[in-house]
């Protein structure tokens, strides 16, 4: 699996409410790996939070 998939699917959780503990369960991967995947999407596109990240999945259609 490419790390821009891994990505996608750890974004497009976010919307629903999961906790990166929760998150790292549904995928299998250690919290620290959901943190890492999460601080490089959000600097490669430019944002600095998750309600940032939420509105950035809903403008661009990503779910």
């Amino acid at each position: 699996m490419t790390l821009k998939i891994r990505k996608t699917e750890i974004i497009g959780l976010y919307p629903r409410g999961l906790k990166i503990e929760e998150i790292a369960e549904q995928l299998f991967v250690l919290p620290s790996t959901i943190e890492f995947h999460r601080s490089k999407l959000f600097e490669r596109i430019g944002i600095k939070n998750i309600i940032e990240a939420i509105s950035y999945i809903i403008t661009n259609n990503l779910l």
